[in-house]
């Protein structure tokens, strides 16, 4: 991020309804001399056909699980208008908000990369809400489950669309996994357990006789796991294939996924002995002092810890980063005074993730910085790397929209940049060559470049600043038809 200043020199070169009851008498009528019968196959299947797959508003309804498995004929799509080819269904009787795998078997042949059977699971009538999707063609046959939660009304909407004739077997089954949150498996010394619950669904497991402080691992072979440090309320922990944590309890929770393509899978456990406790540094009055523009190694445990800046310059703005979190969930927060009432800014990304933020112009030559531990409850506290920096904003929000400036025989700007700021400079002489110069920069690499998609001759040339004398670079740039030039000035790039 940089300051710098910019010049800009002189040029050098140049039907009628029936009615409710109409309509009832009619259907009664029909009812009553065509002798209409709704049966059941002897399989016990329900065999009423209500809707049409050809129509998506009123799409063919699928009862489950009477109806299922449900084979019928793929429609093709005609190659020459592009014409049919999409099948639409509406499954029922589903229970509301509860995670279903739709699978989907089919007969037809797929001769060429082009042949291809896609399936698009929706929540919504309006066919929206896409849960899950896959397809098969000549090169590959997703069998995977598609996972889809069924809407509010327990209902779910599919969408095949072929290119090859043949027939397809549609399926769905509620994916119910081991235990629950109330009653969790119990697998207090009877790891390693194996176990081939269905792909996808999720399963609910303790392991008991832990011992406060100590650490310990869970493994698993399946889809991830969450670990939890109470009765799966908080989680402390959401990893495809471990978790190690510090106990605060006798007892650990998790839940697990389960495996690809149903396959056994496998929950490990290990405790790893009694790790060293990770401190907390500083306190309110007692601040750890830290030095500007210099990276600071710090840690803290569940509660906080504090540090405190000085030597800044009032006036000017400043960038707090908290950057290689190891191994937990810490947040930033960022004052003016003492007493840690008037918040300058504050970051809470999830996880390890770094935190940064950036303060306005302070009042001050001072800051007071918190680091909150609260959310460390895996390994019980972190490590991270501090800095506080000078910080210098972009101008302009893109190339869209750049800060506007106009040259008046000559003009002389100064601004700044942390990654890319923007610039468009009117009043200038149409098709006409002038030169731009960055200069005085603060800190940094800067790169000054130009946005040639906004300007109308290529004819430019640019000099990197030891060309022509310490800390400036000079471009030669022809102006737009309109008497513009864009410019764009990035950091830390040489050109």
């Amino acid at each position: 991020m940089s300051g710098f200043r910019t010049e800009l020199s002189s040029q050098i070169f140049k039907g009628k309804t029936p009615t409710i009851l109409t309509v009832l008498f009619l259907l009664l009528a029909t009812l009553a001399f065509s002798g209409c019968n709704i049966s059941e196959s002897s399989g016990g299947k329900d065999t009423k056909t209500i809707g049409d797959p050809t129509d998506p508003d009123s799409p063919q309804v699928i009862k489950y699980p009477g109806q299922l498995p449900f084979t019928d004929s793929l429609s093709k799509i005609d190659p020459y208008t592009g014409s049919g080819g999409i099948s639409y269904y509406k499954i029922v009787g589903l229970n509301p908000g509860i995670t279903y795998r739709i699978s989907i078997s089919s007969t037809a042949t797929f001769d060429t990369y082009f042949d291809s059977l896609s399936v698009l699971v929706y929540q919504n009538p309006d066919w929206s809400g896409l849960e899950c999707t896959f397809s098969f063609n000549s090169y590959w046959s997703v069998t995977s489950p598609c996972p889809a939660v069924s809407n509010s009304e327990g209902e779910l909407y599919v969408e095949l669309t072929s290119t090859v004739s043949g027939k397809f077997t549609l399926n769905v089954e509620a994916i119910v996994g081991e235990g629950s949150a109330a009653a969790p498996i119990d697998l207090t010394g009877i790891t390693p357990y194996d176990t081939d619950i269905l792909d996808y669904a999720t399963s609910f497991y303790k392991i008991g006789g832990l011992t406060p402080g100590d650490s310990y691992t869970v493994s698993t072979s399946a889809h991830s796991m969450t670990m939890y440090n109470d009765s799966f309320t908080t989680a402390i922990c959401s990893l495809s294939s471990s978790c190690t944590f510090t106990a605060t309890d006798n007892t650990i929770w998790f839940t697990v996924m389960g495996a690809y393509d149903d396959t056994l899978f496998t929950i490990s456990f290990a405790g790893n002995g009694t790790p060293a406790a990770i401190p907390a540094e500083g306190a309110i009055g007692s601040e750890q002092e830290i030095t500007l523009d210099t990276l600071y190694s710090g840690s803290v445990n569940t509660s906080a810890s504090y540090y405190h800046v000085s030597g800044l310059t009032a006036g000017s703005r400043y960038r707090i980063t908290l950057s290689n979190i190891f191994d937990d969930n810490v947040d930033l927060y960022v004052f003016q005074d003492a007493t840690y009432g008037s918040e300058e800014c504050f970051s809470t990304a999830a996880g390890t993730s770094s935190e940064k933020c950036e303060t306005g112009a302070l009042a001050g030559t001072e800051l007071w910085i918190e680091v909150d531990g609260s959310g460390a409850l895996r390994l019980l506290g972190a490590y991270y790397d501090l800095l506080v920096e000078q910080f210098f904003p972009n101008e302009g929000s893109g190339s869209s929209t750049p800060l506007e400036l106009t040259y008046d025989n000559g003009l002389v700007y100064s601004g700044s940049v942390d990654t890319v700021s923007y610039y468009l400079v009117s009043g200038l002489a149409p098709n006409t060559s002038y030169v731009v110069e960055l200069r005085d920069y603060t800190s940094g690499n800067s790169n000054i470049s130009f946005d040639l998609s906004k300007t109308t001759s290529s004819a430019y040339s640019c000099y990197t600043g030891w060309e022509i004398s310490p800390g400036i670079m000079t471009c030669i740039i022809t102006t737009n038809a309109d008497g513009t030039i864009a410019i764009d000035v990035d950091e830390y790039n040489y050109m």
